[in-house]
């Protein structure tokens, strides 16, 4: 595979949600949200370098949509020339978009390994 794919290819990463998480396939799946969200509590009360991403992620996706609104409401108050403004606003949302998209399922892939390692130490 060329580099140009490989960076896409990272760029878009596979849809990725809590129920990808290892060792949940075990369970019933009446029981796997309970299960991974006590598992995600006790980490979140337990491990601080799990805590501390979490937030970190919480507080970049708080601080990029202020800069997205900051940004947004800019444009306004200064004159562009023509074709740029309409360009700006349709770029400035779908870069905001596609960070929190990237961010988010990075984030989930993160917690899910996590959590995972934490459920595999229970069981075992």
């Amino acid at each position: 595979m060329c580099f140009h794919k490989a960076r896409i290819a990272t760029l878009f990463m596979k849809f990725v949600t809590y129920a990808s998480t290892p060792g949940l396939e075990r369970l019933p799946e009446s029981q796997r949200f309970r299960v991974y969200r006590s598992a995600y509590k006790q980490l979140m009360r337990t491990d601080t370098q799990f805590r501390r991403r979490v937030r970190r992620f919480r507080l970049a996706i708080l601080g990029m949509t202020a800069l997205f609104l900051v940004l947004s409401q800019f444009w306004r108050f200064i004159s562009l020339p023509g074709i740029l403004e309409p360009g700006l606003n349709v770029f400035l949302p779908v870069m905001y978009c596609l960070y929190v998209v990237r961010a988010s399922f990075s984030e989930q892939q993160f917690e899910n390994k996590r959590v995972g390692a934490a459920l595999q130490k229970d069981m075992a």
